[in-house]
């Protein structure tokens, strides 16, 4: 459990008071001012827990606390204030910029249960995301594993760019990756309610991501995801939000993915070609356009070995598309073999459909 707590305040002598009293029952840091503290974020593992002093010279309590939130948003921030402050706290409060104040003289005892406090929202707000990243995502990859059974290409998009989008939201450090990688597991899922989609011509047809995005749009929790899915990027972006922004930026990773495999799926373009086609869209912002292209050359330039049917690793990565004996698509190239597709081949291989081979990405360089 992260129990890692940043104290701030400009007065030395009371930081080395509360450190004194403090260490023993939690971890602590100290910064004796607000740009020293958000040096130290920038740094430093994640903080559960932030104690400001309000009035410090040039940066005070609020601003330093409201920089805090964009570094780290999870972080519970709490203050610590005087009487003729209050209502400056108050109005800090009811803006989301911090979880509870306290009026100064302060008791180590009311301090300490005010950290404690701040500690179990931490791990309330923690303990949620990790519940949306693993239980929804396990139940994303058992409905998205339906396509591979009724529309492998399909399925081969979505476990590409599941894939993609996962990579780049962490090289790009978002903060909520998981929702890039749910829009793009999702992004396939129309197809099943679309029937036409089964003709080439029609994938790419802006219906599929539509009806994509209302049924995701149907699950609780996961209206942002259904945001992003339908998120135009070419609306102007004038004094938008900060959740707009983000949404913004999580939309760019999700469409980028989904613009270069459909790119790539043209043997007339290399991956450069394909990648400076994107550029001249100017669709794309540069950020997005480099994690993209440092993770998806990356895994196309690896080696390829082949590797016995009933010997395919976890998670090992297709070098290319993948036929049963009487020609019919079982997998696309690309594609994640995730342990039901792996008991699906052996399936085939035992009952004589399958060779005895499989071509996937070396685990070394994928």
């Amino acid at each position: 459990m992260n129990r890692r707590i940043l104290l701030v305040d400009d007065e030395q002598a009371v930081l080395d008071s509360l450190y004194r009293q403090l260490c023993f029952d939690f971890d602590i840091s100290i910064a004796d001012s607000g740009r020293k503290a958000l040096q130290v974020m920038e740094t430093s593992p994640k903080f559960a827990v932030i104690l400001s002093d309000r009035r410090m010279p040039a940066m005070d309590g609020i601003s330093f606390l409201t920089r805090a939130k964009a570094i780290s948003a999870d972080t519970v921030r709490l203050m610590l204030t005087g009487n003729a402050d209050q209502k400056t706290a108050v109005d800090a409060l009811n803006d989301g910029c911090i979880f509870r104040f306290m009026n100064k003289p302060c008791g180590i005892d009311v301090i300490k249960n005010s950290l404690q406090a701040g500690l179990d929202q931490f791990q309330l707000i923690t303990a949620e995301k990790d519940l949306l990243s693993r239980t929804l995502l396990d139940s994303t990859k058992l409905l998205t594993e339906l396509l591979s059974v009724t529309d492998p290409v399909a399925y081969g998009r979505s476990s590409r760019t599941c894939r993609w989008s996962r990579q780049c939201a962490v090289k790009l450090q978002l903060d909520k990756p998981w929702e890039v990688e749910l829009a793009a597991a999702f992004s396939q899922i129309g197809s099943l309610a679309t029937p036409d989609v089964s003709n080439d011509s029609n994938r790419d047809d802006p219906l599929l991501l539509d009806v994509s995005q209302r049924l995701v749009a149907e699950i609780p929790r996961l209206e942002t995801v259904a945001e992003i899915i339908a998120f135009d990027l070419n609306s102007t972006n004038d004094g938008e939000s900060a959740l707009r922004q983000e949404i913004r930026l999580n939309a760019q990773v999700f469409r980028g993915t989904l613009a270069i495999d459909r790119l790539l799926t043209d043997e007339s373009l290399t991956a450069i070609m394909a990648f400076k086609q994107l550029r001249d869209t100017e669709t794309f912002c540069q950020q997005v356009l480099d994690a993209l292209e440092s993770v998806i050359l990356s895994e196309l330039n690896a080696k390829c070995e082949s590797v016995a049917v009933h010997s395919l690793p976890e998670n090992a990565i297709l070098a290319e598309d993948l036929y049963s004996d009487e020609g019919v698509l079982l997998l696309s190239k690309g594609q994640q073999l995730v342990p039901p597709l792996c008991e699906r081949l052996l399936d085939y291989w035992e009952s004589g459909r399958l060779t005895a081979s499989v071509s996937i990405l070396s685990q070394e360089t994928s």
